[in-house]
């Protein structure tokens, strides 16, 4: 990993996000049991990557290639008197 960068992803990568996203949950899962779709995968990360929500997609790339992503989303906080980022647990 001699090249490796982190962008901003976009919905153009939706595709490699869901990827990812699905090959993690298939890592996580009994062999081929995840009860993911990859095109459920993809619809959820292009919707989420449209920028409707608060969420935001990190990609990591060795040369150019996905290797890994980070998901950051936007929740509320009382204690914190404001709202917050937060890194979800599935991936």
């Amino acid at each position: 990993m001699a090249n490796v960068e982190i962008r901003l992803a976009d919905k153009a990568d939706a595709d490699a996000v869901a990827q990812l996203v699905f090959e993690l949950f298939e890592e996580l899962a009994s062999p081929g049991d995840s009860g993911y779709q990859p095109q459920a995968v993809t619809r959820t990360a292009r919707s989420l990557l449209e920028g409707g929500e608060p969420v935001w997609a990190f990609l990591a790339e060795d040369d150019a290639q996905p290797i890994g992503i980070l998901m950051l989303n936007e929740c509320a906080s009382i204690y914190a008197g404001a709202g917050l980022g937060k890194l979800p647990s599935s991936t």
